[in-house]
Order: structure tokens, then C-alpha cells, then sequence
């Protein structure tokens, strides 16, 4: 067939190539690939990406090439469904060529031997795997390529291999020994004249035949040979045509044609390359024999194991595979974007198994323990040691570098990642298999991926690549030569970019922070490693002063980078980022050393002594003690201790904590000089009586600390006269001893109000301080307080005697004069509990208190000088003066003829004449200003007067609001009202805002509901009830009665609403009784009636229409004598639902009583809820509730716990907060079956929930809220339904349900009455009424007969029981007049202790039963 197609070649095209591409459909022509005289090869694009056609131009336009097309094609559907091959995807011919197009990937096995970076010997070994893999997987098909060589043996940017360009059926079998140019003319396309024909090839007897031949597999397994020989050869081709032809006559010998290097380095390879290029095809073996002879010996059992098949999977995951009979699928990139995203959470799942196949040490969260300093790495459910890992088990995974495989491919297609969290696990999985892989392999493979990750636009992206590089560095352990720069030249120059790029991103910035110490000590052992392998390779040779030089510029570039970073951290803003770095300082500070510690370190750090926010202090004490002890004790005598010491009166007791512990650390190490001893106890002792008992407790155990570095004479000398106040007795300075023999600390209440008083101190001996100029020796000014002698000296009181109540008796003896003030204070000390021989303890605490206060006024601003500074008020405003003004509120109702123009005219605030103003001024007593109280010299004489400011008038409240669900009838509108306030002040700020607060009067003061009645009606006990007909009442006006309504207000109504808008209201007392006939009232709406509800304790109610209206009416009665007559029904608020669907309406109203304020909660068609006040009828809030949920058919409200449930026809129960609005919980059981009714019961105090639905095998379920689970199931049969029917199904572990609309369909009536529940079938035949408390009790009416029912308790757990029904026996009643048609609607009530039924039918009879 080749030699066919040769003959009908032309040798050169006639036009441009290009020519022949621009004519096909939606395929353009890019280049030429290359110009073969057999096949041109071009690229070309085409919807689906970059593709590569291959032309046969024809001599002539009639020349046929359907059976060749028909074999091609055939071979192609067979190579479709391998992941390893690349076959033709369209295959046809035109009039004037053949075309064969498959997919264009960049890279072959020649381009990729000399790209960077090279292969590994791992990957190599899996490379060779693949390609003797994919020649297996055709060979079994019986396919043969026919033309295996460098150029057609395509990789992914991952080195997965790809075979293509499948020649077999149009280049011929054999061609002539004796005809190079058959040779060059077919096969050397690329013009490199490497031969990779096997010498069985060139057969001129058979080339000339007339016989078909076709190509063998022995000749794929030579020319496969010859390319893993070129793999190995780093690109050089094995054979040339000259030397084949010699390697066929025997001339040459394979070890004459290999490398040395190849046979000394691997024998196992050239064992390998001599099974595979015999020159007698029969010695050669198959791609089966050679992966079965050479497992373990040359490739790794995880090959055949694991790997192989684990990355075909990540191949096919994500991918189109054509159809059968088919050769293509038409997708574009669009159609893989999430791909690559779905291998990564593969491979994230997957981890623990990928360890344990590829025999990585890997740990479970269980086997973790938590006890070991060891630092870890957590990947999915698995955990890596760091640093501190098992040699022996690492070192054999890093010598195999298996997990190279895993790497490359999660690095090559980290950046085709779309979603942020797939990103930030892509990085964990790179850091994890890093680990098992050479040092050099870390730096030149995996960081390059985690530096460029720092540039991604998500900050959790930054941020873990930020981690994950600095991990990567720290377990480099041997870095070469080559990466000695890789700070300077690489890594610090984004690092520093990333800084600046991050202003905005403070989380960015604290990465940084927090790394920034394991990097530059990091950085300075690569550069001391690589510096001495530079020397132990060049022993004798002395480093000129050149090299020298450079070595210092290096260093000195690296270290100013580390500069720039560090000043840049420690400058900024954002605390979070301080405090990262301060966590790590140390490694910092022994990279810089003492000198650039003091200079660019401690004279940053200083500053956050000052700084506001405390946490920001506490970390600086803590690693201040390392630092110290880093930088010697010169800096620790000058800067640090004195900095320690001050830092004790800071006001935030963690941060004195904190200063105490370290402070007792560096005593420990011996690092403080014993000349500071003295100076440290005199400073803490008095803390001793801190109320704080972690501070007490660290102040004796840093007393202790000093005790124990002086001799007994040095104690008793020194320190016994300083601690000997604040101890009961003497005692032995040890621990224990001075713990419990201390005197106890002063209370808390006690600390605070003597810090009180310092604050608040004015005219004052007891805090009045004397300059000096002495300081102590650590650099603070000494505290000296006036005693009595200076008083008299300096005040010119050596005459007059002042007294003094306290005596501190201490070696001085002195006395403390104390003013007025001083003494109202101390009272107040005793007061508190403080006896006359405990005062000396606020005298001894007195010094501390000063300098802590000192140390509060330098940190955050007062309240007074931040409005100081906002110019609000004077100067001299003082919180302190200003006292709590209550404001009240007065709501009057006007009628509308009561009401003037003065009343209107709320802006005219000049309306008070200037001599009342005065009058009124006049009659206030003059104040005298103390310190924190207002004091009238004479009672305040009451005010008459009006002001008229402080009123506003509400005429009509707004018709509009923020939502726009709804709006208000202009027929009915809210009545007038004013509201008045008691504020009587002139600033304009505070009227302002007390004009804007939204005052409305409680409901039970709108007088258009009715008055409010306390009717206390019990409920009707409905298990008395025997069915005895009463009477009936026909319904004179037109419709099906569908909805009613009983409501007790200051008389029982019963309402009716009908399908054609009728609504009646009929009097209950009338209605019962048999001797009166009763008129109902009347009104006609202008749609069906879909809901009503009432208002209890009103003569209103509620009434929904389909029409989207809301109507709210009141019962008029009228008296006649005593008794009370219905009159008319007004409507007094009209609303309108106005949403995205014009046919939205309501269907459940139910009302919501909070702080004599009623609020509608409205259920629409749409599963929409609102929530309106009744009073304004404007919306407090839509709840939009989940759709996936299905269409919502059934409301509750529990008024008691706040919460509000919905069903659904898809049976999901969602609660809700009905405070704010929140879901708390949706779940679903059973069948899942439609919500038809949800209600609540009390029952022992507490709210059951009642659901109708969810299940077919009961009639209803009783759910306990607290614990949402079943109670109790009411079954309709006395067999036992499962469990399982009744286990709590979280909603959002479904799948996702269809919305449906909801229609009108026929469902059961369900009323509850105590604890009885009153159920209607869904056929309205029979009527059941359960009794949860004694279920032996229930019955069921049926026409003229009941039937009585029992039902057997189980108790089936701990907390679910089941009520089985058993039917026993029917009782006649005299009841021929039951209703034989189907029952709309069933509602019981009480009348004079006797329970009544009111039962409507479908033909529009009211009939009652008692």
C-alpha cells in the first residue's frame, strides 16, 4: 500500500500548502510542521484548540483513497479508547488530498531531552515503563505503529507519554536495502538522518513484490529500542542508516555501539537494550516478556502495583471518551475548565493511600502524640513529621523518589486550578511529596511552583504558598553550589515584592512575618555549607582576595534584604503582623548578631512598650528575656532590665503577669547582677498586696529567685528589712514559707477605688509628691511623698498641728497629714471593709499605683480627649460632670375636630413669648457644681408650663417603608396620635433625635380593634362529645364554606369564609342554641377566601384573599338591654402583597403577640414570609425560605420557646428563630411525604410539635423540640411501622429537590384541643378524635355510628413511643341527620361546660352535634 501511495505522490505541491487548510470548515492554518515529499505536516486550530493535519496531496482530483480511509478509520476507533495513544480523529479526503488530523500536544521525546529541566533517573525508569506499556496495550489489539521514532513518541507538560502518528497502513512494510531515497523519503522527516527502522525492513525482494506485507511487532519493539537507547544517550540517536546496515551484516555489535558510561552505570539497561535490538527478530521480546523479566530488577513494583494504573486514572478523570464506533468528541476548553480541579480533590482523598502504596511514612491523627515537641504537616486525614522523621524509612523513599511522579504532575497543573481552595490544598500536597525527594530536587522542581504561587490573587493562596515555602527551605539539608545565590537572586526579591504588593492584606503580611526567622537563619547555613564544600573541593588552593570579596558583597546584600524586611515588618501598622515576627524573633536575632540586633531590632522593639494594645506588650515581654540573654549582659544592664522593671506598672495585669514570669526566668539563669537585688525586691515587694494572685504569687517566686543567689548574711542585711512589713512573722525565705506566711493582699474593690482616688484626687496631701532629682538604679526618678514635716515647713503650718489618722510603722515611723478629701477617701476605705491596721497597705501601695497610673495615661486616649480632639465640646468638658438624662415618652390619641393648627405646626419652636421664657428660667435654683453630682441649694420648683417643642404629631404613618412588599388602602387608615416627651433641654442634636425614634402606641390602645377582652373560655373537651345532632343550618349565600375560624373575644364568634369571597361572622351562643334563630353578618370580598385567623382577646380578625389582599375586620356589636348583638363588620386595615409574581397570595396567617404588640406572620403560595405589625402594617421582615426545600404548605408558631416551623411538600420541616429571623435546623424523616399540618401542644409544661405528613402509616407524630426527635406516633394499624421512619434526616445531606408550586389539593383537617387532636380523613367521611394522654379513650364518628378504638402503647426506645390502633366495637347513635357529604371543615367549641361541633359540608350546610 505504501509503495501505491509512493508512486502517487507528488514530489513537490503545486501551490502553498496553506492552501489545502484554509479550504476546510472552521480550521485555520497556523505553520508548517515539517516539508516531508511523502505527508506535509501543518498546525492549525480549530474549536477545540491547536490540531495537526497531515496532507497526502493526490496527482490527479479522480484518484480514490476510500479503502485505505476505511482501514484508517477502523484502527483509529480501536486506539480511541486507550489513554496512552493519540490516534487520527478525522480521517477524509477531498478531491484534491487526504487529510489526517489528530490533536497537536508540544512536546516529543526529542524536544524534551534537551529542555531543563532534564530527567530524573526515576522519571526516566517511568518513561521507558510507559512507552513499553503503551506497546503493549496496541500490540494486544494487533496493531502496529510501523514508525516508532523520538519525534512521534509525544509528552504532557506532567511527561505523561503519548504514542502518535500511526503509519502502518500508509507507509510501506519494507522498502529496499539498495535505495536510500525510499528510506529518506518515507522516514527521516526530521532530516537528522537517525535510522530507528529495524534491519528487517530493508528487504529489496520484498519491497519490489507483488505480495501484501505488512510490518510486524518484533520491528516496534527495534525502533522503540533505539529510542530508549537515545534517552539515555541525552539525545544522540543510536543509529544512522550507515551504521545499521553494518550493525545488520554484523560489522558492528551492540556493546561496540553503546557507551561505556551506559554499561558501567546500568547493566541492568543494556540487558534491556540487547533483548530488544537482535538483529534476528525471533530473539527479541515482547513488550509483555519485557516488563514481566525486569520487574523489581529494574522497575519499581509500584509501577505495576499503583502508579501506572493511578496516573491512567488521572489521565481519563475529567476527559472525553468517544463513543463506540467513534473516533472523536467535540469539547472545548471550556468544557475542562473544573477538570484538573477534580483530579486535585482525587488526589487530596486520596493521600493516605498514595503513601501507603508508594511506602511513604505517613502517621494517622489517632497515632499522633500530642506529648512530642515534633513539628507536623497535616494532609487530608494524614500527618508528615518534619525535621524529626524516622531515617532509615525516609532515606530509602527520598534514594527512590517515587513520588516525583505525583509531584511534577501537581506542579505542571497547579496553575490550571480555578477555585481558590483546591489551590491551597495543591500546595500542601506539593510541600508533602517534597519531602520524599532530593534536596536538589526541592530546589530546582518544587519551589520555582510555590515562589510563582505567591503571586496568585487569592490571599489563602499567598499565604499557604508563603508557609509552604519556607517549610521547603528548612528541609533542605544539602544544598549545592548552584543554589548558593538563591536568596539574594530569587527568593528575598519576591519575598520583598509580595510585602510591598500586600498593604491591603494583613494576613499576607503576618506569613511573611512569621517565616521571615526560619529564612534568614536558613539563608546563613547555605551560605556557611556552600562556602565549606567550595573549600573542601579546592583544599590547597588559597580563595584570592576576589573571591573573597564576593563572598562579602554576597553577604552583605543578603543581610541588607533581611534589613529591609525586618524594618519593614516591625514598622507596621496592623499588630497581628508585629506580633507574628515577635513569636520568631530569636533565629532573627542570631542571624543579625548583637550589633544589628541593637541597632535595626531593639530600637523598634522599645517602642512597643508604649504602644495601646496590650497583647502587643505581653509578646514583647516574653521573648525579651532571649533576646537579652542573645545580646549580653551590657545590654541587659543598660536597656533591657530597666525596660523589664518599668514595664511592671503596666495597667494591663496580663502584661505585668507576664514581665513578672520572664523576669523570674532570667533570675534563674543568673544573668542579673546581685547589685540589683536590693532595687528588684524594694520595687515588688509592696505587690505583694496586689489583689491579683497570679501577680502575688510571681512576686514570691522572684523574691525567692534572688533569696536564693545571696548568703543568709547578705539576706538578712540586705533584703530582711525591705520584706519583713509584709510578712506576719519572721520567717525562712523559701517558697513555701513565704507563700503562706504573707500578709493578705488587699481586695479588689479596695485596688480599684484607690486607683480611683489618685485619678480623681485634687486638693490632696496623701498623693502630693516632692521633686527630686535622684534615680534609682535603673534609671527611674525616684517617688518621694509630703510627710508632716514638709507640710509644715513648706505650707506655713509650723504652727498649726494637722491630723493624721494613719501611721505606717515602719523603720521611719512616719506620719501622712491628710486634707478634707484625704479623709472623706479613707472613710471610704473603711467602709469597704478596710480596718484602721490594715491601712498601711494602700500607704505601701501607694508608689505602685502612681507609676502605674503614669504608665495608663501614655497609653490609650480617654474618652475626654477624644472629644477634646473632635472639637465637640469646650475644653474643659469632663465626663465626670455630665449626668444621666431619662426621657419619657407620652402617647395621646386626638379625634380629628380636636385637632388646631398649633398642634399641626410642629417646627414653630419660637412660639413661647420671651418673658415666659424668663419666668421660666427665673424658677430654677441656683447648682453648685461638685465633683461628680449636681446639688440644689433649694427644692426645685415644679414646671407648669408646656413645651411645645417637645411634642410632634403622628397623623398618619407612613404608607411607604424600606422593604416595599406592601402598602396601605387609602380607605382605612390608622387613627391619630401625638406623642410628647419629657425632655426639656434646648439642644437642638437631642431633639433631633428624639423627633427621629419611632414611637407608636401598643396595640391594645388603637380603639378600631375593639376592646380587649380577657374571655377565659376553656377549650372544649372534645372526648366527651357522642355525636347527638343539635341542628343545621343551611348557607344562604353562594360558595363552598372552605375556611373557619373560631374566635374568642369579648363574645365567641364563629367566621366562615367561602371560595366566592363570602365571609360570615355568626354569634356562637346564638348558634347553639335550639330555641333562637340567628342572623350572621355579612361581607362580600372580591376573591376567595384563602385563609383566616383571629386576634385573641380582640373583636378582630384576619382574613386572606387570593387576590393578594389581606383584609383585617372588627365585629361591631350593638347593645339591647344586657345582651349584646352583632351589628357589622368593619374593615379597618386593608394590605396588598406585591412580590415578583402578581398571583402571589396568602395562605396561613398566623399572629405573633409580643409586648402588647401583634405581629402577622403570612404565608404565601410563593413559600415567601412575611412579617408585618398589625399595627402600621408594614413589613418588619421577608423571610425568603429555601427552595430546594420544595414549596412551603403548612405554618406553626410556638409563642412560647420564639420559633417558627414550616412545612413542606417535600416533607422538610424547617425552625426558624422567630426573634431574628434565623434557620436553626431543617430536617425531613420517613417517606418524606407532603406537611399538611403542623401545630403545637403543650403537654407537662412543654411545646410539642403536631405533624400531619411526612409518613403514610400514622395519623400523626408528636415531636419533642429541645431534643428534635419523635415522641410519639399515632399508627393507623396495630402493626408496627420501622424506625427508620422516624430517625431525624438532615436536610441539607439530601439531594437537591424540584421546586413545586403549590396546588390546591384535598388534605386532611387536623384541630388541636388540649391534648386531643381532632383529624378529618382525606375524604371528609370520617372523623377521629385521638387522645395522646389515654389513647384507650379515642373514637372515630361515621355516620349514625361511633366507633370506639383502642390503641396498644409500646414503648419502643427510651424516648420514642407508638400507639397502635385496634379496632373494638361500634356504638348506634341517634344521629340520622349526620351529614353524608364530604366535611370542609370541622370546629369545636365549649358553651356552659358542654362541648359543641360544628361540622361544615361540601353542599353548604352548618350542622351541630353535642
Amino acid at each position: 500500500m505504501g509503495g501505491q501511495l509512493s508512486l502517487l505522490a507528488q514530489t513537490a505541491p503545486s501551490i502553498g500548502i496553506f492552501s489545502y487548510i484554509d479550504i476546510l470548515d472552521e480550521t485555520h492554518y497556523v505553520s508548517q510542521l515539517n516539508n516531508s515529499r511523502f505527508l506535509k505536516t501543518c498546525k492549525a486550530l480549530d474549536p477545540n484548540g491547536e490540531i495537526v493535519v497531515k496532507v497526502f496531496i493526490k496527482p490527479k482530483e479522480d484518484s480514490s483513497l476510500e479503502k485505505i480511509i476505511q482501514r484508517l478509520k477502523r484502527e483509529a476507533v480501536l486506539l480511541s479508547a486507550l489513554p496512552n495513544v493519540l490516534n487520527y480523529s478525522k480521517i477524509f479526503e477531498s478531491t484534491r488530498c487526504g487529510y489526517l488530523v489528530r490533536q497537536h500536544l508540544k512536546t516529543n521525546l526529542y524536544d524534551r531531552l534537551s529542555t531543563r529541566p532534564y530527567f530524573t533517573e526515576i522519571e526516566t525508569k517511568f518513561v521507558v515503563f510507559q512507552l513499553l506499556q503503551a506497546l503493549k496495550d496496541i500490540h494486544d489489539l494487533d496493531v502496529i505503529h510501523g514508525d516508532i521514532k523520538t519525534e512521534n513518541l509525544l509528552l504532557t507538560s506532567w511527561d505523561w507519554v503519548v504514542l502518535s502518528d500511526f503509519c502502518s497502513n500508509i507507509k510501506p512494510a519494507y522498502i529496499p536495502d539498495d535505495n536510500p531515497g525510499e528510506f529518506s523519503f518515507y522516514f527521516d522527516t526530521s532530516k537528522r538522518r537517525a535510522c530507528y527502522l529495524a534491519p528487517e525492513k530493508f528487504d529489496s525482494a520484498k519491497a519490489s513484490g507483488d505480495g501484501v506485507h505488512q510490518a510486524t511487532k518484533e520491528m516496534d519493539i527495534f525502533s522503540l529500542g533505539c529510542c530508549i537507547a537515545e534517552l539515555y544517550l541525552d539525545g544522540a540517536a543510536l543509529f544512522n542508516l550507515s551504521q545499521l546496515f553494518k550493525y545488520k551484516s554484523g560489522d558492528y555489535t551492540l556493546n561496540d555501539i553503546l557507551p561505556q558510561t551506559i554499561s558501567k552505570s546500568s547493566p541492568v539497561l543494556k540487558d534491556i537494550l540487547q533483548d530488544m535490538l537482535q538483529v534476528d527478530p525471533k530473539k527479541r521480546l515482547s513488550a509483555h516478556e519485557l516488563l514481566e523479566k525486569y520487574r523489581t530488577i529494574y522497575f519499581p513494583d509500584t509501577f505495576y502495583d499503583f502508579l501506572y494504573d493511578y496516573c491512567k486514572t488521572l489521565v481519563t478523570l475529567g476527559t472525553s471518551v468517544p463513543c463506540a464506533d467513534q473516533i472523536e468528541v467535540n469539547t472545548t476548553l471550556q468544557d475542562h475548565l473544573g477538570s484538573i480541579d477534580e483530579i486535585l480533590i482525587k488526589i487530596y482523598c486520596d493521600f493516605g493511600r498514595i503513601c501507603k502504596s508508594l511506602k511513604l511514612p505517613v502517621l494517622d491523627q489517632e497515632d499522633m502524640n500530642y506529648n512530642t515537641k515534633d513539628s507536623f504537616l497535616r494532609v487530608s486525614d494524614k500527618l508528615l513529621r518534619l525535621e524529626n522523621y524516622e531515617t532509615d524509612k525516609i532515606t530509602a523513599s527520598i534514594q527512590n523518589e517515587v513520588s516525583l511522579i505525583i509531584l511534577v504532575f501537581l506542579c505542571k497543573e497547579f496553575r490550571n486550578l480555578q477555585f481558590p481552595e483546591n489551590k491551597v490544598k495543591a500546595l500542601q500536597l506539593i510541600l508533602a511529596f517534597s519531602l520524599f525527594v532530593l534536596d536538589d530536587t526541592k530546589l530546582d522542581r518544587t519551589l520555582p511552583y510555590l515562589v510563582a504561587a505567591l503571586e496568585d490573587d487569592s490571599t489563602r493562596v499567598k499565604v499557604m504558598a508563603m508557609n509552604c515555602v519556607t517549610t521547603l527551605i528548612k528541609e533542605v539539608k544539602h544544598p549545592n553550589q548552584l543554589n548558593e545565590n538563591i536568596f539574594v537572586d530569587y527568593l528575598l526579591p519576591r519575598v520583598q515584592a509580595l510585602l510591598q504588593n500586600g498593604q491591603e492584606e494583613s494576613l499576607v503580611r503576618v506569613a511573611i512575618a512569621s517565616n521571615l526567622s526560619d529564612l534568614a537563619l536558613k539563608a546563613n547555613l547555605f551560605q556557611e555549607y556552600c562556602h565549606t564544600m567550595q573549600s573542601s573541593t579546592i583544599p590547597n588552593i588559597v580563595h584570592d582576595f576576589e573571591s573573597i570579596e564576593v563572598i562579602r558583597k554576597y553577604s552583605r546584600k543578603l543581610q541588607q534584604l533581611f534589613e529591609d524586611l525586618t524594618v519593614s515588618i516591625l514598622t507596621d501598622p496592623e499588630i497581628s503582623v508585629k506580633v507574628a515576627l515577635l513569636k520568631n524573633i530569636l533565629p532573627l536575632c542570631k542571624y543579625f548578631g548583637r550589633e544589628k540586633t541593637n541597632d535595626v531590632i531593639l530600637s523598634h522593639l522599645i517602642t512597643y512598650l508604649n504602644d495601646r494594645d496590650p497583647a502587643l506588650r505581653m509578646y514583647l515581654v516574653e521573648c525579651i528575656s532571649g533576646i537579652a540573654i542573645l545580646l549580653g549582659p551590657i545590654t541587659m544592664e543598660q536597656y533591657i532590665l530597666p525596660l523589664i522593671i518599668q514595664t511592671i506598672t503596666d495597667e494591663e495585669e496580663l502584661v505585668v503577669v507576664s514581665v513578672l514570669k520572664n523576669l523570674k526566668d532570667l533570675l534563674k539563669t543568673r544573668f542579673v547582677n546581685k547589685k540589683y537585688f536590693y532595687d528588684i525586691t524594694k520595687f515588688l515587694s509592696p505587690l505583694i498586696l496586689h489583689p491579683n494572685s497570679w501577680i502575688r504569687n510571681f512576686v514570691l517566686t522572684t523574691l525567692v529567685e534572688c533569696i536564693n543567689q545571696m548568703s543568709k548574711a547578705e539576706v538578712y542585711c540586705v533584703l530582711y528589712p525591705v520584706l519583713r512589713p509584709f510578712f506576719d512573722f519572721d520567717v525562712d525565705f523559701t517558697g513555701d514559707m513565704l507563700i503562706s506566711c504573707a500578709k493578705l493582699p488587699v481586695s479588689r474593690n479596695t485596688y480599684n477605688l484607690l486607683r480611683s482616688w489618685n485619678n480623681r484626687s485634687k486638693k490632696t496631701f496623701f498623693w502630693q509628691r516632692v521633686t527630686t532629682n535622684y534615680v534609682d538604679a535603673f534609671g527611674n526618678s525616684t517617688i518621694n511623698f509630703v510627710d508632716k514635716r514638709y507640710v509644715k515647713e513648706n505650707y506655713g503650718l509650723k504652727t498649726m498641728k494637722v491630723e493624721s489618722n494613719i501611721h505606717l510603722h515602719t523603720n521611719e515611723n512616719e506620719n501622712i497629714p491628710l486634707t478634707l478629701e484625704d479623709k472623706f477617701w479613707i472613710d471610704k476605705f473603711k467602709n469597704s471593709g478596710l480596718t484602721d491596721n490594715e491601712l498601711w497597705k494602700i500607704v505601701a501601695l501607694r508608689e505602685y499605683v502612681v507609676r502605674s497610673s503614669r504608665s495608663s495615661s501614655k497609653k490609650p486616649e480617654t474618652v475626654t480627649s477624644i472629644v477634646s480632639k473632635l472639637s465637640l465640646t469646650p475644653s474643659n468638658f469632663s465626663i465626670e460632670n455630665v449626668m444621666p438624662n431619662t426621657v419619657f415618652f407620652d402617647i395621646e390619641f386626638l379625634h380629628p375636630e380636636t385637632l388646631t393648627f398649633n398642634d399641626l405646626d410642629v417646627t414653630n419652636t419660637n412660639s413661647i413669648k420671651e418673658s415666659e421664657s424668663n419666668t421660666f428660667t427665673d424658677n430654677h435654683s441656683k447648682v453648685i457644681e461638685m465633683k461628680g453630682s449636681l446639688i440644689f441649694k433649694t427644692p426645685r420648683i415644679p414646671t407648669t408650663l408646656s413645651n411645645l417643642k417637645n411634642i410632634y404629631v403622628q397623623l398618619e404613618p407612613t404608607n411607604n417603608h424600606s422593604e416595599g412588599h406592601a402598602h396601605l388602602s387609602a380607605r382605612n387608615q390608622p387613627a391619630n396620635f401625638i406623642v410628647k416627651s419629657s425632655y426639656e433641654g434646648q439642644d437642638k442634636i437631642i431633639e433631633k433625635y428624639l423627633k427621629q425614634l419611632n414611637i407608636l402606641p401598643s396595640l391594645k390602645e388603637y380603639k378600631e380593634f375593639g376592646f380587649v377582652s380577657e374571655n377565659t373560655t376553656a377549650e372544649a373537651d372534645v372526648i366527651n362529645l357522642h355525636g347527638k345532632f343539635v341542628r343545621s343550618y343551611p348557607q344562604i349565600f353562594d360558595g363552598t364554606l372552605l375556611q373557619s375560624e373560631v374566635l374568642l373575644g369579648t363574645k365567641s364568634f364563629m367566621i366562615y369564609g367561602s371560595d366566592q369571597g363570602a365571609l360570615t361572622v355568626w354569634d356562637i351562643d346564638r348558634l347553639a342554641n335550639e330555641k333562637s334563630i340567628t342572623r350572621p353578618l355579612y361581607y362580600e370580598c372580591s376573591a376567595e377566601i384563602t385563609c383566616i385567623k383571629g386576634l385573641s382577646g380582640y373583636d378582630s380578625f384576619c382574613v386572606g384573599l387570593k387576590s393578594s389582599e389581606i383584609l383585617i375586620f372588627r365585629i361591631s356589636l350593638s347593645k339591647n338591654g344586657k345582651a349584646k348583638n352583632l351589628q357589622e363588620l368593619i374593615c379597618i386595615r386593608s394590605l396588598n402583597l406585591i412580590g415578583e409574581n402578581s398571583s402571589e397570595y396568602p395562605i396561613q396567617i398566623e399572629c405573633c403577640p409580643n409586648n402588647d404588640q401583634f405581629q402577622l406572620v403570612v404565608l404565601s403560595n410563593y413559600s415567601n414570609v412575611y412579617l408585618f405589625d398589625i399595627r402600621t402594617m408594614k413589613v418588619i421582615e421577608k423571610l425568603e425560605l429555601n427552595a430546594d426545600y420544595g414549596c412551603t404548605i403548612s405554618m406553626v408558631l410556638d409563642d412560647k420557646n420564639n420559633l417558627l416551623f414550616f412545612g413542606t411538600v417535600s416533607g422538610i420541616i424547617e425552625m426558624w428563630d422567630a426573634r431574628y429571623f434565623v434557620q436553626i435546623r431543617a430536617w425531613t424523616f420517613g417517606e418524606s411525604l407532603p406537611i399538611n399540618k403542623l401545630a403545637i401542644m403543650e403537654q407537662e409544661n412543654k411545646s410539642l410539635l403536631v405533624v400531619c405528613g411526612g409518613v403514610d402509616s400514622a395519623f400523626f407524630t408528636l415531636w419533642n423540640i429541645e431534643k428534635l426527635s419523635c415522641k410519639h406516633v399515632f399508627v393507623r394499624s396495630n402493626e408496627q411501622p420501622s424506625l427508620d421512619s422516624f430517625n431525624v434526616i438532615d436536610a441539607d445531606k439530601l439531594d437537591k429537590l424540584a421546586f413545586e408550586k403549590n396546588n390546591s389539593n384535598i388534605k386532611p383537617i387536623v384541630q388541636i384541643f388540649n391534648n386531643k387532636v381532632l383529624y378529618m380523613d382525606d375524604i371528609g367521611r370520617l372523623l377521629h378524635i385521638l387522645d395522646t394522654r389515654n389513647p384507650e379513650k379515642s373514637s372515630t364518628f361515621a355516620g349514625s355510628k361511633v366507633e370506639l378504638h383502642s390503641f396498644s402503647v409500646l414503648q419502643v426506645t427510651a424516648s420514642l413511643t407508638m400507639s397502635l390502633q385496634k379496632h373494638n366495637y361500634q356504638k348506634e347513635v341517634n344521629n340520622s341527620n349526620y351529614t353524608s357529604s364530604r366535611v370542609m371543615t370541622v370546629n369545636v367549641f365549649q358553651l356552659k361546660n358542654k362541648p359543641y361541633m360544628l361540622l361544615t359540608d361540601e353542599e353548604g350546610y352548618i350542622n351541630i352535634y353535642t
